[in-house]
């Protein structure tokens, strides 16, 4: 049996960055020794960086005193070169720490200076400043926010057998994970922006949305190298680690017309970014159309009765009529009796959801179930979702393998065989959802085809073989208590199932149905395959 629930509501795990960040790195170089650089921000600030061959002087805007401190540059390209350097304890022993990473094209004139400020202890946060520049005298333009990498994979191989996914989801957010081990955790989503520093060149900067860490990586996509900085605070406190890495090309997808991810819409001369955990939630709001899309409902299991046996050695029996279904919890002793709906996505293939009936004895709580029957080969799927309702909402999900009583089938297991296919189901015009399949235990989505670039995030999920080119796709989000179950026909290119949940206006609970495109795949090298690629298991942690 597994269960899951939203990441947010679990007691966090010991964090810990500290890996080899720089093996591949280029390096160092003084080649900015005895130069000024003098940047004009678009803000109408200018700052000028002193180098000599070993630290570098400057004051900040508004400061009347000059800071020094030590730096560390790489030179990716002629006069393309990554500055990193750590500002000077104050006072010392404080619990914030500052950065600035320069990225500077001395050929075009353009630059782009980030400034990252962590604060640790109990209210740990992080803050990242963006200023758009121009170097002074080159007679170069601001570099400008960017969408060209949407739709791309790429992998940074920073050691021998350590390597970072990058899926480049929208021009606003950005989904990373580990490669070559089973860390399926490690598979997340964070506020991001690219900015174009020239051609095949471009800085990448984001927020991770669970702990005080940024990053700011200048990439360059002909030579195939990165060069950066890690920082930000973990469970053995502050780090500031410079990195660099060989850029390994996994491909990208092209959205059909009016179906592209969110693009960029303009910025400011300023952009600043923070962990959305430390920030006020935006409104959410689960109330689209999910139905316009969904086959027709159907009567077809009336009269039947179905018994499963689940792999807990315990059978559930539900008895169909044309509206209802009447079957008996495990360890019950009465009855329930509820209505049903059902899709058959194949002949003898089923989607079956039902909405257990209100208890005034647990009235804040509500629980559905549903089933995933394919009566050809006696697989079958149930899954129970019970949400807690109220300030303190929690959604747990548990997911019984089964096998249809008397059929002769087997259970379904869980499958890594879609890990690397993206594909989108349409549930009606202008509404579609992306479906990234990033690890066996992890699943990306976003919107497509809205300018929302905060619609797009990685939740735990479980997916289950039920037969040739048909899954069962579950899941539950990190941020709030949601969840959802859908029976996904790659041949026949066609979803059902459920969401459920709790949104600002409260419970909601939709069936759902959508035609399946698919946009890709990825393949990876070998050694560098997203975790349990290579293995199938039926009980993985799922605790992330």
């Amino acid at each position: 049996m597994e269960s899951l629930r939203p990441r947010i509501y679990r007691p966090k795990a010991y964090y810990n960055e500290r890996i080899a960040w720089a093996d591949n790195r280029l390096p160092s170089t003084d080649i900015l020794a005895g130069r000024e650089v003098v940047l004009e921000r678009e803000d109408g600030h200018t700052v000028a960086y002193a180098f000599d061959a070993e630290s570098v002087r400057w004051q900040e805007p508004g400061e009347t005193s000059t800071v020094e401190t030590s730096y560390d540059a790489v030179e990716l390209r002629d006069d393309v070169i990554s500055v990193e350097i750590v500002h000077p304890e104050s006072p010392p022993g404080s619990s914030t720490r500052t950065a600035t990473s320069l990225a500077l094209n001395l050929q075009s004139g353009a630059a782009l200076l980030v400034r990252n400020t962590v604060t640790l202890g109990e209210e740990s946060d992080f803050h990242q400043e963006i200023y758009p520049c121009t170097i002074t005298g080159s007679g170069g333009s601001f570099p400008v926010l960017t969408a060209e990498l949407v739709g791309r994979r790429a992998y940074a191989q920073y050691t021998d057998g350590g390597a970072a996914e990058h899926l480049y989801l929208n021009s606003r957010r950005l989904g990373t994970q580990s490669l070559g081990r089973n860390d399926f955790s490690s598979a997340k989503m964070d506020d991001s922006t690219t900015w174009k520093l020239g051609d095949d060149l471009f800085v990448l900067t984001w927020v991770q949305e669970w702990n005080p860490v940024g990053a700011v990586l200048l990439m360059d996509f002909a030579g195939l190298r990165n060069a950066g900085v890690f920082m930000g605070g973990d469970s053995e406190g502050f780090f500031h680690f410079v990195v660099g890495a060989h850029l390994g090309l996994l491909g990208g997808i092209s959205y059909p017309p009016a179906r592209e991810p969110a693009r960029t819409v303009g910025y400011s001369a300023s952009i600043s970014q923070q962990p959305r955990i430390y920030r006020p939630k935006s409104p959410y709001n689960q109330r689209f159309a999910w139905t316009e899309n969904r086959l027709p409902s159907t009567g077809a299991l009336a009269g039947r009765e179905i018994a499963l046996d689940r792999d807990d050695d315990r059978t559930v029996t539900y008895r169909f009529d044309a509206k209802t279904v009447i079957w008996q919890e495990p360890g019950e002793t009465s009855t329930m009796e509820a209505p049903y709906d059902a899709v058959e996505l194949r002949e003898n293939v089923f989607s079956v959801d039902i909405l257990h009936p209100e208890t005034p004895v647990k009235s804040s709580t509500r629980t559905a179930t549903s089933l995933a029957l394919n009566l050809q080969s006696g697989a079958a799927l149930l899954v129970k979702n019970t949400i807690t309702l109220g300030e303190e909402s929690d959604l747990h999900q548990e997911i019984y393998p089964c096998r249809i009583a008397g059929s002769g089938g087997t259970f379904p297991a869980l499958s890594a065989e879609l890990v690397g296919r993206r594909a989108y189901a349409e549930y009606s015009d202008g509404t579609a959802m992306e479906h990234v399949y990033i690890n066996s235990r992890r699943f990306g989505a976003q919107a497509l085809g809205k300018v929302d670039e905060v619609s797009s995030d990685i939740c735990d999920s479980t997916t289950w073989k039920l037969g040739d080119e048909l899954f069962v796709l579950t899941w539950v989000e990190e941020w709030d208590p949601t969840g959802a179950v859908l029976l996904m026909d790659f041949a026949g290119l066609r979803n059902a199932g459920v969401f459920m949940g709790q949104d600002d206006e409260g419970f909601f609970r939709f069936v759902c149905g959508a035609r399946l495109v698919v946009l890709g795949r990825t393949d990876y090298p070998p050694g560098y395959e997203p975790g349990g690629s290579g293995t199938q298991s039926t009980s993985p942690d799922a605790q992330g």
